[in-house]
């Protein structure tokens, strides 16, 4: 009698426990598979940053490049600014010496034929006085020695200002070229920096403008920056989604080994039962 009542009871906890161990069983097999869901997001999250990393580094030393680039292209430009900036003052320089030696030379060139007139005066005098002297022997002999010494001298300051004269209209011919190359160069300079920075000298836009260096050059920073920008936040959002990925993968590897503990103990408790 009391065999056959303890029988149904002892069935009972048999059976109530495989129940449990089927219950640890499926929620194990539900967990691993949560698992491998989570490990298989981390895996691609991992790849996918490495790429973007990859992306980024390559982004970052393009920008760099770049950015090299545009501060050369700007120290460029500001040196053909200052070539014409010294170019249009040696110009203005050279002009203004132009016109005060082509003053100087003719100048010089009006002393010189005073000079010349003076000589030419004297000279008359001169011989005037040595026919007058033959025919009166009483004429002072120093009169004569003085007017053939400002004769001499005179013809002396003739060949000096003609020799200074000669220099200064070399010196005109100098300046002249002078001015001319710097005319010159100020126009070559002035179209050089239009054509590298795409304005002229007054800041407006040039007709060279959209193929410059400088502005080819700064568009090309600027879509450095903004592949630079894209990658920098495809790497944090995915470094935050992986962090968010690598948190629920530990915690479904916890969950397992939680429920793997607990069918472990179930399944000693049901064998020692």
């Amino acid at each position: 009698m009391n065999t056959s009542i303890q029988s149904p009871v002892r069935y009972g906890i048999t059976e109530s426990k495989k129940a449990q161990l089927d219950q640890f069983s499926d929620e194990i097999v539900e967990a691993e598979f949560k698992v491998e869901q989570n490990q298989a997001v981390v895996s691609a999250l991992t790849e996918k940053l490495d790429k973007f990393q990859n992306y980024f580094n390559q982004a970052d030393q393009s920008r760099s490049v770049a950015l090299n680039n545009r501060n050369s292209v700007n120290a460029i430009v500001q040196h053909a600014k200052d070539l014409r900036n010294i170019s249009s003052t040696t110009q203005s320089d050279t002009k203004e010496a132009q016109t005060s030696i082509k003053g100087l030379a003719e100048s010089v060139r009006k002393v010189v034929d005073m000079l010349i007139y003076t000589a030419e005066s004297v000279n008359k005098l001169s011989n005037l006085i040595l026919r007058k002297k033959a025919k009166n022997p009483l004429l002072s002999d120093e009169l004569i020695t003085v007017v053939g010494t400002v004769g001499a001298e005179t013809n002396n300051a003739v060949a000096l200002s003609l020799n200074a004269l000669r220099s200064t209209l070399a010196t005109q011919s100098a300046i002249m070229e002078a001015n001319a190359a710097s005319l010159l160069e100020s126009s070559l300079s002035t179209k050089l920096f239009e054509l590298l920075s795409g304005t002229d000298y007054q800041g407006n836009a040039s007709s060279s403008q959209t193929h410059c260096l400088a502005v080819l050059i700064n568009d090309a920073y600027e879509r450095s920056e903004k592949i630079y920008e894209k990658y920098k936040n495809a790497v944090s959002l995915t470094s935050a989604q992986l962090s968010e990925a690598k948190s629920k993968l530990a915690s479904s590897e916890a969950k397992l080994e939680s429920l793997q503990a607990a069918f472990g103990a179930a399944n000693a408790a049901a064998v020692a039962g």
